[in-house]
């Protein structure tokens, strides 16, 4: 009887095993294809327009083009001072976009009370084209950092609390049931209870919030803005250096593609539950 448990045991754990070396395979042949995808796409343009000549170089430049504009911006050294100024509104506009979300979505996800009274004003806002609203901003704020700030704020706040909100709604109620049996209330069952069950929501809520915090920072910069990365593609579209603008707008996407892919990283690693239920399916 003891062997046959151990047996069981033993090709329970071979199984799980062989399922997350299956899953890690598929991960790993998913990105070389994606990978290779890029390549054969940046080599088909490259021959397309260097080679057989098809479209104006100038207007639409080959990649070779733009690995010469990129170390051309980069010698000049205002790639470096333009990054660092767009980083530094990101990192204050998203951080404030992530505690306020995350508070406003576990408040109105948790309480019908605070749903009733805050869900009119935070779906009118929600449905305002938030982007439109960057020139009056600047006027009522001047050309400072507070416009490019509020308005990565205003873009990347929603998501983070749409998620969050839905999280916490989906929480199991017998979860909460063992809450209030070990005495939690207010704020320590959403530190005890709420949080840990909506985690993977709220580490999706701010994946997307991220991706609209990138797309803040370039507009809080075209409109307004007399520096960093926006204020750089701007430019270089008005002076026709086209080269030198899809470098930069390039530039962004990988940025926000590797902050997404930390926060993905984050959520496989700190909630393998959710990923290996969504990966299933």
């Amino acid at each position: 009887m003891l062997q046959s448990t151990r047996s069981t045991r033993s090709r329970g754990s071979q199984s799980a095993a062989s399922i997350v070396t299956g899953i890690g395979t598929k991960r790993w042949l998913w990105s070389m294809g994606v990978v290779a995808e890029i390549v054969l796409f940046l080599g088909l343009w490259e021959i397309a327009i260097s080679i057989l000549g098809f479209g104006n170089p100038r207007l639409m430049p080959p990649p070779s083009a733009m690995w010469d504009a990129l170390l051309f911006i980069l010698q000049r050294g205002w790639l470096q001072a333009s990054l660092v100024y767009s980083l530094k509104n990101l990192a204050v506009g998203y951080f404030l976009a992530a505690i306020s979300g995350v508070g406003l979505g576990l408040v109105m996800g948790t309480s019908k009370v605070a749903d009733r009274l805050a869900g009119p004003s935070f779906w009118t806002l929600y449905s305002l084209p938030r982007l439109a609203l960057q020139p009056l901003l600047v006027l009522w704020m001047g050309y400072g950092m507070m416009p490019k700030v509020l308005i990565i704020w205003l873009l990347s706040v929603f998501p983070i609390a749409i998620n969050v909100m839905e999280g916490a709604r989906t929480v199991d109620i017998s979860l909460r049931r063992v809450g209030l049996v070990f005495g939690f209330r207010g704020w320590q069952m959403h530190w005890k209870i709420t949080i840990p069950a909506a985690f993977p929501f709220i580490l999706s809520g701010l994946r997307m919030g991220l991706s609209r915090a990138m797309v803040g920072v370039v507009v809080g910069e075209f409109i307004g803005g007399s520096k960093g990365v926006g204020f750089m593609i701007q430019r270089a579209s008005a002076q026709f250096e086209v080269a030198e603008a899809l470098v930069l707008t390039i530039l962004i996407v990988l940025l926000a593609n590797l902050g997404m892919a930390v926060l993905e990283f984050a959520k496989r690693t700190l909630t393998p539950w959710h990923s290996a239920e969504v990966v299933v399916r």
